[in-house]
């Protein structure tokens, strides 16, 4: 009988881990909205207080929405037929200081040339303004990402820039104010200089005063891209670039090995560098030895150069035995690094300093011709706090192993709320509690997960760890039949003041808006 009854719960031992209903931690809420029949298009979000925006966009029909976060229902809807031109598509819809945008980009076959446009929309009124154009260029075919965008950190100042057809090394910046007129528009070639054989032009931002910066890696006369050794390949400049002309900043010619430099502007004008630095293996830019920042003040002057490296203690963090004892072979050789890191979030703080938050990506290939097939894997993130002086105040590693054929419902969101950071992501329900030297249990994309969070503590660094919804069996304070979770996207998940939203379909074709909220 004893032997009986033992077999009947390692036969029910799945259904018992699988099939259950997580109950919602403590300090959180777990509410949603009433479901709605479901709507195929393209859905821009912008939350504002305590409403969240909504334009969705179905062919050339456009529908504003907008939805009562703290009520968790819908206010308001209005749908505007034949909306867009023909061969207008929807770039993004924009706040810059006080107004809203919608940004299109019209390519015109016959005339062969790319329009950039702009239509006011005030959701309040609900209401969308004639059509304006930014500018438009000659261009024989659509290109998905013809103009990139960026704003000024105080979002007073817009820049779109664009690389001109058939030229090397030849762009056309424009800078626009909050109210969308041309501050100055030029086209520079970017200069090689120094017998420089080549430049890769990384991250590009504008100021408040409407100047831009470029952070370019310029590559040495002689030494083609991708030799390893100890010989300089490259270095980086900081280009300037106003209506006068092209100034640069050499920043770092002693430790050329940067990588995945990324350009950040703060309110005040001062300018973040932030990537990675390799001194042993200049040839595998997806190896890193450590996180490199600079601090450039409005000034255009250097606070600080710092490089953090990743201890082996870190790197072996949450790993098997056996990776670890080949890791700290590595380590005596001179050869440990970290693999497959790449920068997602760089957050400045309120006092000048960094949140940098980086995760390991990589894919498989396998097949071949049409039967080619893509596995994505996502795994531990890394985090970083670096205070206002350039010093490492705390480094973070969150534990997670995800795979799947599509990455729907892979990575994670990162939500700063209050004083602490919050990183949302499907788990595998065995992965409760975080252990310390013990690699989680995968998560199969499509497969059933829990919808979780890493949590770290500002102040003190701590890590802790919760579990909110079963993917496939969901439930909420208005939807006690649980319903399976699906076709949600990570990086669309929408931030709100003390939580976060997440859109949703369910059975018999609907959808349904989900609110976790931080209790205080």
């Amino acid at each position: 009988m004893k032997k009986t009854t033992l077999l009947l719960l390692i036969a029910l031992f799945p259904i018992l881990l699988f099939g259950q209903v997580i109950p919602t931690p403590e300090g959180f809420s777990i509410t949603s909205s009433k479901p709605t029949a479901v709507t195929y298009a393209r859905k821009f979000y912008i939350t504002e207080g305590e409403n969240l925006y909504m334009l969705k966009h179905i062919y050339d029909n456009l529908t504003i929405q907008v939805y009562d976060i703290d009520q968790n229902l819908e206010t308001s809807s209005k749908e505007f037929t034949n909306a867009l031109r023909k061969y207008e598509r929807i770039i993004d819809v924009i706040k810059s200081k006080d107004s809203y945008y919608i940004l299109t980009s019209n390519f015109d076959k016959k005339k062969k040339t790319h329009a950039l446009c702009y239509r006011k929309i005030d959701f309040d009124s609900q209401t969308i303004g004639a059509v304006n154009e930014l500018r438009n260029d000659n261009s024989k075919k659509r290109i998905i990402n013809y103009y990139s965008l960026y704003f000024s950190g105080d979002m007073s100042k817009m820049l779109v820039y664009n690389k001109i057809e058939d030229k090397e090394m030849q762009y056309k910046y424009m800078v626009f104010d909050s109210n969308m007129e041309l501050l100055w528009s030029k086209t520079y070639d970017l200069p090689l200089k120094g017998g420089s054989t080549r430049i890769k032009l990384d991250d590009t931002q504008v100021d408040n005063l409407g100047h831009v910066y470029v952070a370019a890696k310029i590559y040495h006369a002689n030494i083609p891209p991708g030799v390893s050794g100890k010989l300089p390949i490259c270095h980086y400049e900081l280009l300037r670039i106003t209506e006068s002309g092209i100034s640069n900043i050499v920043l770092n010619k002693k430790s050329p090995n940067v990588y995945d430099l990324r350009l950040v502007m703060s309110e005040d004008n001062s300018k973040y560098l932030v990537g990675f630095y390799n001194d042993n293996k200049a040839k595998f830019n997806n190896h890193y030895d450590g996180v490199y920042a600079m601090l450039i003040s409005s000034e255009n002057k250097v606070e600080y150069e710092k490089s953090f490296e990743f201890s082996i203690d870190l790197i072996n963090q949450y790993q098997t035995p056996g990776k670890q004892k080949k890791n700290s072979s590595k380590k005596s050789k001179g050869k440990l690094d970290y693999k497959h890191l790449g920068l997602q979030d760089i957050i400045i703080t309120k006092d000048r300093g960094l949140i940098l938050v980086s995760e390991m990506y990589r894919y498989n290939i396998s097949g071949s011709g049409s039967s080619t097939t893509y596995t994505h894997i996502y795994e531990d993130i890394v985090v970083h706090k670096i205070g206002e002086d350039g010093s490492l105040i705390w480094v973070k590693k969150l534990p997670k192993d995800q795979f799947g054929k599509k990455s729907i419902y892979l990575s994670f969101k990162y939500v700063k709320i209050s004083d602490k950071h919050y990183f949302f992501f499907l788990d595998n329900i065995k992965n409760k509690t975080i252990e310390k030297d013990i690699r989680p249990v995968e998560y199969k994309g499509k497969k059933n997960g829990i919808f979780s969070a890493f949590i770290i503590d500002d102040d003190s660094g701590e890590v802790s760890k919760v579990q909110f919804l079963n993917k496939d069996e969901a439930v909420t304070e208005e939807i006690s039949e649980p319903f399976v979770m699906e076709h949600f996207k990570f990086k669309r998940l929408i931030p709100i003041t003390n939580g976060i939203l997440l859109k949703s379909s369910m059975g018999d074709e609907k959808d349904v808006i989900i609110k976790i909220e931080v209790l205080d």
